[in-house]
């Protein structure tokens, strides 16, 4: 989806294009195995990319999947459940995955795994409650216990009614499933069950998911068992959850995992677990030959505690696209570990049939993304500038569409392509119908997030995207000589607004459409130059006052990383309180929006010392009264801390 070339300042981003998968096809792309899916779902999963040349464009994956609602109550208003605060829930983002050959494990705190090849994972901070090099708090929602806006659940899953649009996640468990399940008839499923049995307590669970019935139940997996699905023929997906359903865990041990294999090593379900529509799924840990891990085309549902490992034995590069792909409203994913994820769409040299690797990503508004854990999500991708890949998105599917209400917030980021990118694509083939009437992502955030070598906080689509009411505030990046182990281009940017699309022809082989002046172009269509093709039609449009707010945010670059570039919002208002360290990047002057100072006063990878100049110096601006990435209060001192994580003495 990012395609990303530097010259001077000007930093070119993508443009959504797009290619539709379709079931049972090969699909071969350089740098690993394209995904192919056998079915599942209603929606298709599309995906986009980037053209080379000074400011080129790219593309974008989205996707969307997922089985309609058959039941349950309908979600309306704002997000959904209550957190409970201070539960903390059990922490997958330590856990170290295993392959031979593949995107291996990471470990959040430090730990390295020990993959055999590919992709080796290490992890320097993340939500693990131990580590040696990362943050050692045990719970990262910290301890309120209360919702910080919002109105309350009232369906099983998370279904609101009523309400505004704030966030509603105050930790990383946001539901407890026992309280969840009661009213409904309850079973249990262990690798040392019999599906001879009744399935209606722990000494008497099935064995199989075959006895799961189609109606609305609490079904819960016992923690350590491994069920394998074979995809293909008429099996399409690995578990598909009733409308109303609440799925989670019993007993101890490491999470229960759903693997995928594949009948033929092509045929690739659509989605892990596709949800009906109000569940709360919770525990679950899923991998294998899915495009997607969690596609959640349905409302009001909650998905907490999961965990998408997309890396596959023995294989280079594994299937999964997308982590989570979110098209339905009403939803609350929170406390979930993303990792490995090195699914290829494609890298064929053009910029409408090449994508990569997305953590979480939302094609509707009024859904949250909160207290997550993504680390090494990304695939080699010549066509998209070296990578491809990401942790946070939104992707607008139809030109005109509005997405409002996407929040993402005290998440971590790791290792990706980018913390957080918007944009839009006409997925109905039309590519020139985006630009005469942009999507609008309006009255959203990204705030209080931690990103350790993952790039830049922002990459923006103006040119095919209208903007308002985006805030970024309040998030911590860090970029050290790690950060360009990826091979981005673009790998050093802070922040980057994409403001110039080229203007294709239509038919079996696309050009540019060359030009003398502005009179021979179309509507909306400028004749600009462009490095290595002349004058050539070009849509143009610029992010505007006003569109977007960058307030409090610190910027690391470590010693021994590249030096740091960023184009920032252009209005006087817009950028606010941030600090650079231990320079202004390459297009930023410093003043009252760019505050620069030679030492971060850091203890470790992200976390303030007493003395540090972010303590106490953050603007009292902010969307909404927050606590910080690890549950503290803001402010704990005289004033907001600059970043994600306050000192508290």
């Amino acid at each position: 989806m990012k395609r990303i070339l530097v010259c001077a300042l000007a930093l070119g981003g993508l443009a959504c294009g797009s290619t539709t998968k379709t079931s049972d096809g090969d699909g071969p792309a350089a740098g690993g195995a394209t995904a192919t899916a056998t079915g599942g779902g209603s929606g298709t999963s599309t995906d986009t990319s980037a053209v080379s040349g000074s400011g080129g464009s790219t593309g974008n994956g989205t996707n969307t999947s997922g089985t309609t609602s058959t039941g349950g109550d309908a979600a309306s208003g704002a997000a959904t459940s209550t957190a409970t605060g201070g539960t903390a829930g059990a922490s997958t983002a330590g856990t170290t995955g295993t392959g031979t050959g593949a995107a291996t494990g990471t470990a959040t705190g430090g730990t390295t795994s020990t993959g055999t090849g590919g992709r080796a994972s290490t992890g320097t901070g993340g939500r693990a409650s131990t580590g040696t090099g990362g943050s050692t708090s045990t719970s990262t929602g910290g301890g309120t216990g209360t919702s910080t806006g919002g109105s309350t659940s009232t369906g099983t899953g998370g279904g609101t009614s009523g309400g505004g649009a704030t966030t509603v996640a105050t930790g990383p468990t946001a539901k407890d499933p026992t309280t969840a399940a009661e009213g409904l008839p309850q079973y249990y499923i262990s690798n040392n069950g019999d599906d001879a049995n009744s399935g209606t307590s722990p000494e008497e669970a099935w064995a199989t998911f075959t006895n799961i019935p189609r109606s609305k139940a609490a079904v819960f997996f016992e923690k350590g068992s491994h069920w394998t699905v074979t995809v293909g023929g008429t099996v399409r997906s690995g578990l598909s959850v009733s409308a109303g359903s609440v799925y989670a865990t019993y007993g101890t041990g490491d999470s229960p995992l759903i693997e995928l294999v594949s009948s033929d090593g092509k045929s690739t379900a659509m989605g892990a677990v596709q949800l009906g529509g109000n569940n709360l799924v919770d525990g679950l840990k899923v991998k294998g030959y899915a495009v997607i891990g969690f596609p959640i085309g349905s409302d009001g549902n909650v998905v907490q505690n999961c965990e998408v490992d997309g890396s596959i034995e023995g294989e280079q590069y594994g299937k999964m696209q997308l982590g989570f792909s979110i098209s339905g409203q009403h939803n609350l994913v929170v406390g979930n570990y993303v990792h490995d994820l090195s699914g290829l769409s494609g890298d064929t040299g053009n910029v409408n049939t090449s994508g990569g690797s997305e953590a979480f990503v939302m094609n509707a508004g009024n859904n949250e993304v909160a207290y997550n854990t993504a680390i090494n999500c990304w695939v080699p991708n010549e066509t998209l500038n070296g990578a491809e890949g990401g942790c946070l998105e939104i992707i607008g599917n139809r030109a005109g569409e509005l997405i409002e209400n996407a929040f993402f917030h005290h998440n971590y980021c790791e290792r990706s392509v980018g913390l957080f990118e918007a944009c839009a694509g006409n997925f109905s083939g039309d590519g020139q119908k985006i630009q005469l009437n942009h999507a609008i992502v309006r009255h959203s955030m990204v705030s209080y997030n931690v990103s350790v070598d993952a790039m830049w906080l922002y990459l923006l689509q103006p040119v095919n995207t209208d903007f308002d009411g985006l805030i970024f505030e309040h998030n911590t990046l860090i970029h050290g000589p790690d950060n360009t182990i990826i091979p981005q281009g673009g790998a050093a940017a802070f922040g980057i607004a994409y403001d110039t699309d080229p203007v294709w022809t239509t038919g079996a082989n696309p050009t540019y459409v060359s030009c003398t002046t502005d009179a021979d172009c179309g509507e909306q269509e400028h004749c600009l130059e462009r490095q290595g093709a002349g004058s050539i039609c070009q849509y143009q449009w610029k992010i505007q006052p006003g569109n977007i707010t960058v307030r409090n945010n610190l910027f690391v670059v470590l010693e021994g990383a590249d030096a740091a570039m960023m184009v920032p919002p252009p209005g006087p208002d817009d950028f606010v309180n941030n600090l650079f360290v231990p320079r202004a990047p390459m297009g930023v002057q410093a003043g009252t929006g760019a505050i620069v100072v030679s030492d971060a006063g850091l203890v470790d990878t992200f976390h303030l010392a007493p003395t540090s100049p972010a303590v106490d110096t953050g603007s009292p601006d902010a969307m909404q009264p927050w606590v910080d990435w690890e549950g503290n209060p803001v402010p704990c001192g005289n004033a907001p801390d600059i970043g994600a994580v306050e000192y508290c003495p």
